[in-house]
C-alpha cells in the first residue's frame, strides 16, 4: 500500500508514521481520512483528456501533487474499451502529448508514473496545452461520447497562440472543457474565458496543490454528467448516472437545432439555446471581441510600414473604431469565427486579426495584428511585421479609470500620447514583457523609453561578466559585445565617476580579466570590441569569483556593481550560489541579463540582488538584448529624477534631494507640477553588515543589501539558526532509494540532534549561513554536511519544510532544493514541526 501511495505528499507522511503511538494515535487517522474513498467511481463513459501545467513555477513537490491529483481523479472514473477512455497533456514552454486517449488502464498508470518524474519546467503556453489535447480528441475522440478537457494551471498563459481561439475552436467542437486554477498567480478572467459556460460548474480553484484532492468528488459528479435531446422541445436535459446513449452538451444542442434551421443559424457562443432565426441567434451571441480586448486603446503602429503618429483604437463587443495620425475614425465589424479566430469587417471584406494582451497594474499592453482584406490567418507578430498589406500596432489600454490613466477622453491634453508612453516605459522595463513586437529601429516608443533615461551619473565600479561559452554562435556573441559597448556608453566612465572592467567566463579555469577597472572609455570599448570567444562549456561561478575579486581591487566608498550576461545554465566550476552570495555579502549587487529559453531563471534569481523583477532580465532573444540597456542601467544607478519646468524634462536628483522613478516623472513632467520642495541634506547613518565567516559586523555602504544600525546587525550577526527552524521536527526521507521509516531532527540555537530511522543519535553544532542555508558540524565525526531549506507551509499548527542535507563531508550547496534532490550526494527529507502546545501536536518526545 505505502509504495504505491509514495508520490503523494500526505500518503508519504501516512506511510512513514502509520504506527499510532508514533503520533499520539491521531495523526494517522486525519491523513488516512484523504485517502479519497474507493467507492467514489463514476461509471458514464467519456473520453477524457487532461492537460496539466508543467512549468518552472511549480515547485518539485507541488508537481508530485499535480500528477497525484490526476491520478486519483483517473481512478474515480471506470477505464476499459468501453468505458472511459483518459489522454494526457503536458504544456509548459510547448506542449507534449504524453499519452493519446486509451482504455488500457495500465498504459494511463505508467503514462502517470512517468509524468511524476518528467516535469518541462519552462514558462506557460495554455493555449499549446489545450490545442494539443483537443487535437488527440478530434482524432481519437469516439462518436456518441462525451468529449471532456480539465485543465490545470497554476499561472497565466504567456506563450503563443493565446488560449482563446483554442479553447473556442475546442468548444465548438464539443468539447466541454473544466479548468481548475490553483494559487493566487492564475488570471481568474482568463480561465473563465477558457471554460465552458456556466463557470460556476465549469471553473474550480484549489489555495495551493495539496487541496487539489479536496475537487475530486465535485470535478468527478460534474464530468459524470451526460445529456439527451427531446426533440420535442428542443432542449437537453442530464440522464441519470450509468444510463445509457447520453452524449456532451455541445453534441446534444447541435442535435437539438430545430430541423428548419440552418446549423449556421445555431448559437454557440451565446445563451447556449437554438434560435428561430438569425437575427435573434445574433442578438444572444456575445462577446465576438474577447473582453481582455474590449475599451479604448492609444499606441504606435510598428509594422514595416510604420509611418509615427499616434493611432487610436477602441474595441467594443462587436465593432472596432480605428483612428490615425491623420484623417477620419473609421469603423468596423467585429466577430468570431468558429475556430475562435477574429475576423475585423469592413466594407470591401474580412480581414483576419490576432493580438496579445499583457497586464502591468494599472495599464494594459497589447501587440495587435490585423491582415489586409482576403488575407490569410496571421500565424506570427514578427511574420506580419514584414508582410505586406498586414498592420501591426503596439499600443496600452488604462485599466482602472482615474486622472493619470483615461483614455476614453478625446481631449489630447487629458489624456497625451506622452503620457501613455511614459506608463508604457514602466511596462517594459520590467522581466518577462513581451520585446519581439518592438523590433523595427523606427519605433518611437522604443527610443522614447531610450531617450528618457538620462546618463547615470552614480559614482560606481562596475564589473561586465560576459559568457563566452561554445553555445553562443559567433554572430550572438558580436551582439553581446555590441550591448556590452552600448551599455558601458551608458555610464558617466571618468576618474571620480564610473570605472568599468570585464572578465570573460566559459569553461572551468577559463575565466579571465579582458580589461581590470578603468575610467578610460576609449580603452574600455577597445577592450570590449576587440574580445575573442573563449569557446566551451558554462561556469558561471568561475566568472563571478573572479569579478568580485577586480571589484574589491576598487574604490571603497562607492558602489559595486555585477553585470552578468549569459545565454545558458551552470554545468561546470564554481557553485555560482556559494560565489554569489560572497559577492553579495560583500556589498556587490549583482544584475543578471539571461538571454533566450534555455537559461535557468529560478537559478538565476537565486544569484542576483534582490528583487528579481529588477535584478534578472530575459531577453528573447540577442536582437532583443538592446531593449535592456536603460533597464540595467537605471538599477545600476539607483536613480531618483525630479522635473525641470522649464525644459520639461527630467533630471537626476542631487545629494539629499527627494525624487521619483524616471517614469512617474516622465508622467509628471507632462503635465508640468510644482518642482519638489530641496531639503538640507544629510549625513548617512553608518550601517554595517554581517559577515558569516568571523560572525562579527563590519562597515558598509548605506544600500548594500542586509545592512543595518550596529546594534541591529550585533543582535542577528551570530550563527544563531533562523528562528523558524528551531524546534523539533519529525518527517521521513523523500530522495530516490530513501529509506523507509521515521527521522527525526531537533534543532537548537547553536546546535542539534539527529535521529535516523534506526534510531541511532548523532549531534553537532549549527551553522545559520544564510536565509535558507546552514551547515552541520558532527561532534563524533568531525565532518560537516551542508543543508538547503524551502518552506512548504508555515502554520498556523504545522510548519512543513523541504531539507537537502549533503552527506557526511559534502560542504558545497546544492543550487535548488529540486536539483539536491536529484543528486545522489544529498538526502532529501520532508519534515514537519508543531506550531502549538495541542496535546495531539507534540513531537518533543521524539529524541531521547
Amino acid at each position: 500500500m505505502c509504495t504505491a501511495m509514495r508520490s503523494a505528499r500526505f500518503a508519504l507522511m501516512f506511510c512513514a508514521l502509520l504506527a499510532p503511538a508514533a503520533l499520539g494515535g491521531e495523526v494517522g487517522i486525519s491523513l488516512g481520512a484523504d485517502i479519497q474513498s474507493p467507492n467514489d467511481i463514476c461509471d458514464t463513459s467519456i473520453d477524457l483528456m487532461l492537460v496539466v501545467d508543467g512549468s518552472a513555477s511549480i515547485t518539485h513537490f507541488s508537481w508530485k501533487e499535480a500528477v497525484s491529483f490526476c491520478d486519483q481523479l483517473i481512478n474515480s472514473f471506470t477505464i476499459s474499451g468501453n468505458a472511459s477512455h483518459v489522454g494526457l497533456t503536458q504544456f509548459s514552454e510547448r506542449a507534449k502529448l504524453e499519452l493519446s486517449l486509451s482504455g488500457d488502464k495500465a498504459s494511463i498508470s505508467s503514462a502517470i508514473d512517468y509524468l511524476r518524474n518528467h516535469q518541462m519546467m519552462e514558462n506557460t503556453a495554455i493555449g499549446a496545452g489545450i490545442k494539443t489535447g483537443e487535437a488527440d480528441i478530434e482524432q481519437l475522440g469516439r462518436s456518441g461520447v462525451p468529449h471532456i478537457m480539465i485543465l490545470i494551471t497554476d499561472g497565466q498563459n504567456n506563450q503563443w497562440p493565446s488560449p482563446s481561439g483554442p479553447s473556442s475552436k475546442a468548444k465548438n467542437e464539443g468539447t466541454e472543457i473544466f479548468v481548475v486554477g490553483v494559487g493566487s498567480g492564475v488570471d481568474r478572467r482568463e480561465l473563465e474565458s477558457i471554460a465552458s459556460q456556466p463557470t460556476a460548474k465549469h471553473v474550480y480553484y484549489a489555495s495551493d496543490f495539496k487541496d487539489l484532492k479536496n475537487l475530486i468528488a465535485d470535478i468527478t459528479h460534474v464530468t459524470c454528467n451526460t445529456y439527451k435531446c427531446d426533440q420535442g422541445s428542443h432542449s437537453c436535459s442530464i440522464l441519470p448516472p450509468g444510463s445509457t446513449g447520453g452524449m456532451s452538451k455541445g453534441d446534444c444542442l447541435k442535435q437539438c437545432v430545430p430541423p428548419a434551421l440552418s446549423p449556421r443559424t445555431f448559437c454557440v457562443k451565446g445563451t447556449g439555446k437554438a434560435s428561430q432565426d438569425l437575427k435573434t441567434c445574433e442578438a444572444g451571441c456575445v462577446n465576438h471581441v474577447p473582453p481582455e480586448l474590449q475599451g479604448v486603446w492609444r499606441g504606435l503602429k510598428i509594422d514595416h510600414s510604420f509611418g509615427g503618429g499616434e493611432w487610436d483604437a477602441e474595441f467594443t463587443n462587436t465593432s472596432l473604431v480605428l483612428k490615425g495620425p491623420s484623417g477620419p475614425k473609421q469603423t468596423f465589424s467585429v466577430h468570431t469565427d468558429a475556430d475562435g479566430n477574429i475576423q475585423i469587417v469592413s466594407s470591401a471584406g474580412v480581414m483576419q486579426a490576432d493580438f496579445k494582451v499583457e497586464a502591468e497594474g494599472i495599464i494594459a499592453v497589447a501587440t495587435i495584428a490585423i491582415g489586409p482584406v482576403g488575407g490569410k490567418k496571421i500565424t506570427s507578430f514578427d511574420s506580419a511585421m514584414t508582410t505586406t498589406g498586414y498592420a501591426v500596432y503596439s499600443m496600452a489600454k488604462c485599466q482602472e479609470k482615474g486622472t493619470d490613466c483615461d483614455f476614453s477622453s478625446s481631449d489630447p491634453k487629458q489624456s497625451t500620447l506622452s503620457s501613455t508612453l511614459s506608463a508604457f516605459s514602466e511596462a517594459i522595463l520590467v522581466r518577462g514583457a513581451p520585446l519581439s513586437a518592438w523590433k523595427s529601429p523606427k519605433s518611437e516608443w522604443t527610443h522614447f523609453v531610450r531617450s528618457a533615461v538620462p546618463l547615470c551619473e552614480t559614482p560606481a565600479e562596475v564589473m561586465m561578466v560576459i559568457d563566452g561559452s561554445s553555445s553562443e554562435s559567433s554572430g550572438n556573441f558580436s551582439k553581446i559585445l555590441d550591448f556590452a559597448n552600448e551599455l558601458s556608453k551608458s555610464f558617466n566612465v571618468s576618474a571620480s565617476m564610473v570605472h568599468i572592467g570585464v572578465v570573460q567566463f566559459s569553461s572551468k579555469g577559463l575565466a579571465k580579466v579582458v580589461i581590470p577597472l578603468s575610467d578610460d572609455p576609449a580603452a574600455i570599448s577597445s577592450a570590449i570590441s576587440g574580445m575573442a570567444q573563449s569557446g566551451g562549456d558554462t561556469a558561471i561561478g568561475d566568472g563571478i569569483r573572479m569579478a568580485e575579486a577586480e571589484i574589491n581591487k576598487g574604490r571603497k566608498t562607492v558602489k559595486h556593481v555585477m553585470i552578468l550576461m549569459t545565454d545558458g545554465a551552470e554545468n561546470q566550476g564554481t557553485n555560482p550560489l556559494d560565489a554569489s552570495y560572497d559577492a553579495k555579502a560583500e556589498g556587490t549587487e549583482i544584475i543578471i541579463l539571461g538571454v533566450g529559453d534555455h537559461v535557468h531563471l529560478q537559478a538565476l534569481d537565486a544569484y542576483a540582488s534582490m528583487p528579481s523583477s529588477t535584478h534578472v532580465y530575459n531577453p528573447a532573444d540577442f536582437d532583443s538584448l538592446k531593449n535592456f540597456v536603460d533597464a540595467t542601467v537605471q538599477t545600476a544607478c539607483n536613480k531618483y529624477f525630479k522635473c525641470d519646468n522649464a525644459s520639461k524634462t527630467c533630471q537626476p536628483t542631487g545629494p539629499g534631494e527627494k525624487g521619483m522613478p524616471v517614469a512617474q516623472c516622465l508622467a509628471n513632467c507632462s503635465k508640468g507640477p510644482k518642482p519638489p520642495t530641496p531639503t538640507p541634506p544629510t549625513p548617512p547613518a553608518a550601517v554595517f553588515v554581517c559577515n558569516q565567516s568571523t560572525f562579527t559586523c563590519d562597515p558598509a555602504k548605506p544600500g548594500s543589501p542586509g545592512a543595518s544600525s550596529k546594534e541591529t546587525c550585533s543582535k542577528q550577526c551570530s550563527h544563531n539558526t533562523p528562528p523558524a527552524l528551531i524546534g523539533q521536527w519529525r518527517g521521513i526521507q523523500i530522495s530516490p532509494g530513501y529509506t523507509p521509516g521515521e527521522f527525526d531532527l531537533n534543532i537548537m540555537n547553536t546546535s542539534y540532534a539527529f535521529k535516523d530511522a534506526s534510531g541511532a543519535v548523532s549531534k553537532g553544532v549549527i551553522f545559520g549561513t544564510g536565509y535558507f542555508s546552514m551547515r552541520l558540524d558532527d561532534a563524533a565525526s568531525g565532518k560537516s554536511q551542508a543543508a538547503l531549506f524551502s518552506y512548504d507551509s508555515l502554520g498556523p499548527e504545522v510548519t512543513s519544510v523541504t531539507m537537502v542535507i549533503g552527506k557526511p563531508g559534502v560542504v558545497n550547496l546544492p543550487l535548488t532544493v529540486q536539483s539536491g534532490f536529484d543528486d545522489p550526494n544529498y538526502i532529501t527529507y520532508m519534515f514537519e514541526k508543531c506550531d502549538n502546545s495541542a496535546p495531539t501536536c507534540d513531537f518533543s518526545k521524539a529524541m531521547p
